[in-house]
């Protein structure tokens, strides 16, 4: 989209529902007002090129369902005042500590089935519920230590959250990232720019605690795969040594072998599915013949061996 002749890119303009940027008598909304007149300095099918071949060129990807794994981002931002982002902020702040309670109740005391909320079939039948971890509790509490939260606007214009995403919610290396790229395409000044979230990283250390986490990174395929049971269990042994668990599951190859006996070498403890529950032999039988594995164990045991290692 160019600006046409009479200065009015927007002229005829209307949305049936809530537009973030125009209010329906077809002016910008203060709060969006900057960043759509740097948009009308551009052309958008050229900016919406630009913008892909930027990421793309970062490496970054999203397998779809529909087996597109490119990662497509609108090239325009969507802009949340100040006030909107206050109340947003604490709405969303107190709704992840009452889902991160729930979880808590759901692997602890059940309270919400005591007191008839909650059916306990409900739960026992969900698909991600692990019995293995009724009793255990995370560090500090922390259940969800990250949330992926869609929020949408209804016709007046109020959010409302469309979906909670609190298993492995994508985002937190994408939408920085995309934001960023934005931004330079649109080259907004200084006082312009949006609300900084350099504090990012400092967060999400302070979700993960004291200690050492695993960080997957884009390195060369090991064994036709990535990320590679090797390269992470050779990691774990080099930083965790005797405290790391090798466990080596059904699976086609040899993923996992070297990994398991560098485990074995530092004297950790190693586990390998044992023939009669494997789909595929492969990988344990690999590791086994290494002479990577103390024992051999049913799919079915596994998850109790990992709690009392």
């Amino acid at each position: 989209m160019t600006a046409p002749a009479t200065g009015n890119a927007l002229e005829g303009y209307h949305s049936d529902f809530y537009d973030d940027a125009v209010a329906p008598d077809g002016s910008l909304r203060p709060e969006a007002r900057a960043v759509m007149e740097a948009l009308l300095k551009h052309d958008l099918g050229a900016l919406g090129a630009a913008l892909r071949d930027d990421i793309t060129n970062l490496g970054i990807r999203f397998a779809s369902v529909d087996g597109d794994d490119l990662w497509h981002v609108d090239p325009v931002p969507r802009v949340i005042g100040r006030e909107d982002w206050a109340m947003l902020e604490a709405g969303l702040i107190q709704r992840v500590r009452a889902l991160n309670a729930f979880v808590a109740d759901v692997y602890g005391e059940r309270r919400i089935v005591a007191e008839g909320v909650v059916p306990q079939r409900v739960l026992d039948s969900a698909e991600a519920f692990e019995p293995a971890m009724h009793g255990l509790a995370p560090a500090n509490g922390v259940w969800i230590g990250i949330a992926g939260l869609d929020i949408v606007r209804d016709g007046d214009g109020r959010w409302l959250v469309l979906e909670d995403n609190l298993r492995t919610p994508s985002g937190l290396g994408y939408w920085p990232t995309a934001r960023a790229a934005t931004l330079a395409r649109l080259d907004l000044p200084p006082e312009l720019r949006p609300r900084s979230i350099d504090g990012l990283s400092d967060a999400l250390r302070q979700v993960i605690g004291p200690g050492n986490a695993v960080v997957l990174t884009d390195g060369p395929h090991v064994n036709g795969c990535r990320p590679a049971a090797d390269v992470t269990m050779i990691s774990a042994a080099r930083v965790w040594g005797r405290r790391a668990l090798a466990v080596v599951m059904t699976g086609m190859g040899k993923d996992g072998a070297a990994g398991a006996l560098a485990i074995k070498r530092a004297d950790g403890k190693t586990l390998a599915q044992d023939q009669a529950t494997s789909v595929i032999y492969g990988m344990p039988r690999a590791a086994i013949d290494a002479g990577a594995i103390d024992e051999a164990a049913p799919l079915g045991d596994i998850a109790a061996w990992l709690r009392y290692a």
